[in-house]
């Protein structure tokens, strides 16, 4: 069963990757040329898309987890 910070986790890597499209679209705004900002965007972007997926491979790895068995005295 996911935990609440489990949960968290997998918010947080949304997040990045939502945060990282607008920090790229926004650089690609903010740039004179359009081809520089384009590499700008593109470079924010990878690396929030990069963050948001190893956020989610931790949440996922925490997730499921194999419990290990229970004896009949911890029971």
């Amino acid at each position: 069963m996911p935990t609440q910070s489990d949960r968290f986790l997998g918010v947080r890597a949304v997040h990045l990757v939502i945060a990282g499209i607008v920090a790229g679209g926004a650089a690609n705004l903010a740039m004179d040329s359009a081809d520089d900002g384009i590499r700008v965007a593109g470079a924010v972007t990878s690396l929030a898309l990069t963050a948001g997926l190893l956020g989610a491979i931790a949440a996922r790895r925490r997730l499921f987890k194999p419990r290990r068995s229970r004896t009949a005295s911890e029971a």
